[in-house]
């Protein structure tokens, strides 16, 4: 099958990010995608006790909201971008082969589910996953999908499926390219100086929103933290159970939020320093490199207590009878730890913005 002219696939961390760079790779704008995370400002955190999920627990939000990204960078670097919802999933597709049949890649929004071309165990109702069209023929695209090592294919028919979620916070027949690279080049100091502050802003916020924001940044990890301590009253047996492992799951898998999304930051922070030599940001990089390797381990033990509550709901009393002080200590932990990442990144976006503010771009 025949692909858009240039285009180069490319394996990546995140789906959003990995689509863009690669977008801007065909562009002739070769760039790496921490560097666009960086300055997308991808890393932010919500807790939202008033959107439900698996086993009735509450949805958590480890990143900006979807496309935001890919808008912010558009936005600081003065690239052209097409970036529409559509009202229909056929209009969705008219506008993907109207891209691809005049040589342009096409980024659209979609249900993994139905990317056939995964292996199964990935095949899993996750929406808003990113990838890029880059040519079809007949009934069948040639996929760009961040997570594969090759080109993969995918019907027409799933394609339309997957357009479409109507999933809380993820968007519908999403499709986006971009139009027009910058000309001269980036110079790419001015939007990551940008996208700090905008992540600075948006972690710590004014000290008059905090305390209605409270949900938000740094406030909802905490928030987040103490709700925690509340889920073995709310919550028992195989709802327990279901609502503890996939809270890593959102973290480290699907969302690629948690302690992931925290070191892609650090490794952007390590691009930022070699641009300006500034120490004080290669210091600041580190230390949140750690905190991404603490989010892990805090996910971890969410796996650890989460795989030792029966699957049985009836094997549940006699199982909290015996085990029900180890439910309680893990429990404690798990809360203390995630208060820990909220007191550090307080402290961190904190130190960061004095350093931004000594940065010239």
């Amino acid at each position: 099958m025949k692909t858009v002219p240039g285009y180069r696939h490319q394996v990546a961390a995140h789906c959003e990010t990995g689509t863009l760079r690669n977008m801007l790779a065909c562009k002739g704008i070769e760039v790496s995608e921490q560097l666009l995370f960086g300055v997308g400002s991808g890393v932010f955190f919500a807790y939202l006790p008033f959107i439900k999920t698996l086993s009735s627990f509450p949805a958590i939000a480890l990143r900006q909201p979807i496309g935001d990204i890919v808008k912010n960078v558009a936005r600081s670097c003065g690239l052209k971008l097409f970036y529409r919802e559509f009202s229909t999933t056929d209009e969705a597709v008219r506008k993907v082969n109207d891209l691809l049949d005049t040589g342009r890649p096409a980024a659209v929004s979609v249900d993994m589910f139905y990317m056939k071309y995964l292996p199964g165990f990935m095949q899993i109702h996750a929406p808003a996953h990113f990838i890029l069209l880059v040519g079809r023929e007949g009934d069948a695209y040639a996929v760009s999908d961040p997570y594969l090592l090759d080109l993969g294919t995918l019907h027409v028919r799933d394609l339309r499926l997957a357009l479409s979620t109507h999933a809380a916070l993820s968007p519908n027949n999403l499709v986006y390219t971009i139009e027009d690279g910058a000309r001269g080049g980036i110079d790419w100091r001015r939007p990551a100086v940008t996208g700090m502050k905008r992540t600075i802003n948006r972690m710590l916020m004014l000290p008059l929103l905090r305390n209605l924001l409270f949900l938000l940044g740094v406030e909802g990890i905490n928030t987040f933290a103490s709700a925690i301590l509340s889920w073995p009253r709310k919550f028992k047996g195989f709802k327990l159970r279901e609502g503890l492992l996939f809270v890593p799951v959102i973290f480290e898998e699907q969302g690629t939020g948690g302690g992931a999304f925290r070191m892609m930051y650090g490794a952007f922070l390590q691009q930022v320093a070699d641009m300006f030599g500034s120490t004080e940001i290669r210091d600041l990089a580190g230390r949140m490199l750690e905190n991404g390797q603490a989010w892990r381990e805090a996910s971890r033990i969410f796996v650890r207590i989460g795989k030792k509550i029966p699957v049985d709901d009836g094997a549940w009393p006699d199982w909290l009878r015996d085990n029900g002080n180890l439910l309680d200590e893990t429990i404690d932990d798990i809360s203390r730890r995630f208060k820990q990442r909220a007191s550090f990144e307080k402290t961190f976006f904190g130190d960061l913005r004095k350093a931004v503010g000594r940065l010239k771009a």
